[in-house]
């Protein structure tokens, strides 16, 4: 399956290519307000730099001058990088030409600028990925004054009637082509943990369909194939429905930081499932609800916590997990995710998939096992988007965990390594 998916992707990547061959042209001139924008960030970026060359130099002598210097050089390669995200979403016409100046005007951070960009706006990241190359754009002609100001130039020759005056010159046409000036309906939405501005306050919708391999249940050592949604909706970062997170609010979402409350599903597990769980029971579906507080920091990691209780039917306990992660956009085309955490569940969730009472010992004629609170698993996980095109998208998530403490010394675990593999297809709205 590895190798099919990779050969999929390995195909594709090479018609995206060939497709984006194509040279463009020299963006326009920027609107006088993008330029403006553009400006002060390029004067506030030249000075970062010119403190960091001062410190540079103190800086070969002296160590924390050195981590001064770092800081400096990121205070710039951020400032230009903010504010070609904001001109970008105040009018996305103009992606190409904000881009090619800010390039123009900070080489030194093209790379900074284009990642960001690429990571806030991933329907534009070919564009911009482009755009990097492209030659800056004219400068913005002056703005003009206003008519009633105007004057015509003096006549060529005196006129011997007092009464003719001349006719005022002519208003100059805009700057802007029709293009620049007209608005696109809806404005690229960043990937959740980036700021939102209010053109990104929109509702995204994905949708899709895949399928999924997984252990029978947990602790197996027997697999299933099954068909899995594919679903990720986002209403202008204020809530959300997706595999991951549930369906839930954000009370927090910022650049940083995120707090979220949300309900989550747990199939829970049947008897039938498999062999080995006959005359164990079964663990009913439950409806979990929870929360959970992510970090992000150095742009592209992550620190999350969650905690969530079953509050219908099911297993009845509760599960908290704790993250590690990294993400970011790869090219023009490619988000991944890559985690590794570790799930703890207390005593009544153990109890529940892991133990083995009385009653259940002498139905399936094992002995009685008591699993109380503890370490379920450590886990790590990669997922990858792939954009087929602005629209279409392929999704492939890896897992592989490790069943410890009193999971992994459950006699209903078969197996303590457990992997997963999910690849599916889906389009966005």
């Amino acid at each position: 399956m590895g190798m099919t998916m990779g050969a999929i992707m390995a195909g594709v990547g090479a018609a995206l290519l060939a497709a984006s061959a194509p040279a463009m042209a020299r963006p326009g001139a920027l609107s006088p307000e993008t330029a403006a924008m553009i400006d002060a960030a390029t004067a506030a970026t030249r000075a970062a730099s010119a403190s960091a060359t001062v410190t540079r130099g103190v800086a070969r002598y002296d160590a924390p001058a050195a981590g001064i210097d770092r800081s400096q050089s990121r205070v710039a390669a951020s400032t230009m990088a903010e504010a070609v995200i904001a001109a970008i979403a105040r009018d996305p016409t103009q992606v190409e030409a904000v881009i090619a100046t800010a390039v123009a005007r900070a080489p030194a951070q093209r790379r900074a600028i284009v990642d960001r960009a690429s990571a806030a706006f991933p329907g534009f990241a070919a564009r911009i990925a482009r755009a990097a190359t492209l030659p800056p754009p004219p400068p913005s002609p002056p703005s003009l004054p206003s008519p009633s100001l105007l004057t015509a130039p003096p006549p060529a020759t005196p006129t011997p009637s007092p009464k003719v005056s001349a006719a005022p010159a002519p208003v100059a046409a805009s700057p802007l082509t029709p293009a620049e000036t007209r608005r696109e309906p809806s404005a690229p939405t960043p990937r959740p943990g980036l700021a939102l501005t209010d053109a990104e306050r929109r509702l995204r919708v994905a949708i899709g369909v895949g399928t999924k391999l997984r252990p029978d249940f947990v602790g197996a050592d027997t697999y299933e194939l099954v068909a899995v949604p594919v679903v990720d909706v986002d209403w202008g970062g204020l809530a959300f429905i997706n595999m991951v997170d549930g369906m839930g609010v954000n009370v927090v979402h910022t650049r940083s930081l995120r707090v979220a409350l949300a309900l989550t599903f747990n199939e829970g597990r049947a008897e039938s499932d498999a062999p080995r769980l006959r005359g164990l029971g079964d663990v009913d579906a439950a409806v979990e609800f929870g929360g959970f507080i992510e970090y992000g920091f150095l742009d592209t990691w992550f620190l999350r916590g969650g905690l969530r209780q079953d509050i219908f039917g099911g297993h009845q306990g509760a599960i908290a997990d704790a993250i590690v992660g990294y993400r970011r956009r790869w090219g023009s085309a490619l988000d991944l995710e890559i985690r590794t955490g570790a799930t703890w569940g207390d005593d009544t969730y153990m109890a529940a998939f892991f133990g083995i009472d009385a009653a259940q010992a002498s139905g399936s004629g094992r002995k009685t096992f008591s699993a109380g609170a503890d370490f379920k698993d450590v886990w790590f996980d990669a997922t990858a988007v792939y954009d087929l095109s602005a629209r279409w998208f392929l999704r492939g998530v890896g897992r592989l965990g490790l069943l410890i403490g009193n999971a992994a010394d459950s006699p209903i675990s078969d197996e303590d390594f457990q992997a997963s593999a999910e690849f599916g297809l889906g389009y966005r709205f």
